[in-house]
């Protein structure tokens, strides 16, 4: 009982659910009154933003919600491993492609600029994918990280970080391709493609990412054989009392994936 109460209320006195619990009272307070007429339509708005509020941003930050937001996006490519590794680099590839996924500007434990959680899972996924590579296929196949400096923060582009920890991991430095000028997934692919001139790519990103990133690939011309890493949905896991309080994580996990749906619409529209 202890650890429930603890939960609930760390729950609701830390964001979001402070603010749920905030944009909730106003609501209470703004509710319209029957003893108190008022003009047509006039202090219901006030009450239906405050509620609407209170209630998106529930929704938002609990676990379902945020899983059924997110899943689709992420079970649109199935991971390598289902398709088959062995099947997949006997047919051949050019190069494995790595995007990245933001970095830390001067971090204290490095000194330097480092990789963000998803930058450093796509970096190492990568790297162990193309380690499976057999050797005779290897010195014909390249590994291309693609990222830049977003907003001109930070010290060093990401790409080079990612190919330090590659360095550091065992790979060959005659194989690593830098893509250091990109700052949108859109570039990352006009780069890549640009610069090495792949036919036949198999792409690394966060799973809820790669729907955008084989679009962006496929639209150049480039076959795709997706990689997808860094799952943020849990899976065979049933819902429990928790899965319904509302958290920063769920809040985040459907921010990703609302940012995915408008990206995949507006570069629809962009690039047709």
């Amino acid at each position: 009982m202890i650890v429930v109460l603890s939960k609930l209320i760390s729950a609701f006195l830390l964001p979001p659910g402070i603010f749920v619990l905030l944009f909730g009272w106003l609501a209470w307070l703004l509710r319209p009154q029957p003893t108190q007429p008022s003009p047509k339509g006039k202090g219901k708005l006030p009450f239906f933003l405050a509620f609407t509020g209170a209630s998106l941003l529930y929704l938002l930050s609990t676990e379902p919600v945020s899983d059924l937001l997110l899943k689709p996006l992420e079970d649109r490519y199935s991971s390598l491993p289902s398709q088959g590794v062995e099947r997949v680099i006997k047919v051949g590839i050019d190069a494995v492609v790595v995007l990245g996924g933001g970095t830390v500007t001067r971090s204290p434990e490095k000194g330097s600029d480092d990789l963000r959680e998803e930058s450093l899972k796509r970096t190492l996924f990568g790297v162990r994918i193309y380690q499976e590579v057999p050797a005779v296929q290897r010195a014909q196949t390249f590994l291309i990280f693609s990222g830049g400096r977003v907003f001109d923060v930070g010290q060093e582009a990401e790409a080079t970080i990612m190919a330090r920890y590659a360095l550091e991991w065992g790979v060959d430095p005659k194989v690593i391709l830098l893509d250091p000028e990109s700052r949108t997934t859109w570039q990352n692919a006009r780069q890549v493609v640009s610069r090495f001139h792949p036919q036949r790519i198999l792409l690394v990103t966060s799973a809820y990412h790669m729907p955008r990133a084989v679009f962006c690939f496929s639209r150049l011309g480039v076959e795709v054989i997706a990689a997808p890493t860094d799952y943020k949905v849990n899976r065979g896991v049933p819902y429990d009392l928790e899965s319904f309080l509302p958290t920063l994580n769920g809040f985040q996990k459907s921010r990703k994936a609302l940012h995915e749906y408008l990206g995949l619409f507006l570069y629809w529209i962009a690039y047709p």
